[in-house]
């Protein structure tokens, strides 16, 4: 919050990574309490680190705290009257982790969706992450695209966003005309 105030005369970019949700489950009790009757869960009896006593309330706590860090950055964005001219990019790193690993229920949460392989494997269920794009003006709310894309496309993406050329020699790609609607993006 401090350096999105500190900047919010100026362009700036801020990526800010949440550790959440993530092996071991660690989330405030208060978290962990709103769904502690509301999901059944069973006796772990898996390998693992740090495991928790009731994993499943425990991740859905995990997703329920990043969700509100985000909401925090999402308004403030709208308390400075930034919101409107901030491109906000929300995705993952890698699919959902080993099942049952350290109390983690990949299959509870249909995390992989159906998908084969989890993190660490090159099947679709390792390396296909969401990628949530908001820029109000720019790009259409609600809009959805098949186009295979990875993060080394996202720096050319943010050159072309800032009206900067890319450095030389990228392997990546912008996304930009695919997100503005643009005809004609590689598939």
């Amino acid at each position: 919050k401090e350096f999105i105030t500190a900047n919010q005369e100026r362009p700036f970019f801020l990526y800010l990574p949440f550790a959440i949700p993530h092996l071991s489950i660690q989330v405030p009790e208060a978290d962990v309490a709103a769904y502690r009757d509301e999901i059944q869960e069973e006796e772990y009896v898996h390998k693992g680190y740090l495991q928790h006593p009731t994993p499943r309330a425990g991740y859905a706590g995990m997703v329920t705290m990043m969700d509100r860090g985000v909401g925090e950055v999402m308004q403030l964005l709208k308390d400075l009257k930034l919101d409107d001219n901030t491109v906000v990019l929300f995705t993952s790193d890698n699919g959902p982790t080993y099942d049952r690993l350290g109390g983690s229920d990949s299959d509870y949460f249909a995390s992989a969706d159906g998908m084969r392989g989890l993190k660490g494997s090159l099947y679709e269920g390792g390396i296909r992450v969401p990628l949530v794009v908001r820029w109000p003006g720019h790009i259409t709310p609600g809009g959805e695209t098949d186009l295979v894309a990875a993060f080394w496309d996202l720096l050319p993406t943010c050159c072309d966003i800032a009206g900067t050329t890319p450095p030389e020699g990228l392997d990546g790609v912008s996304l930009l005309p695919t997100w503005t609607g643009q005809p004609g993006q590689r598939k």
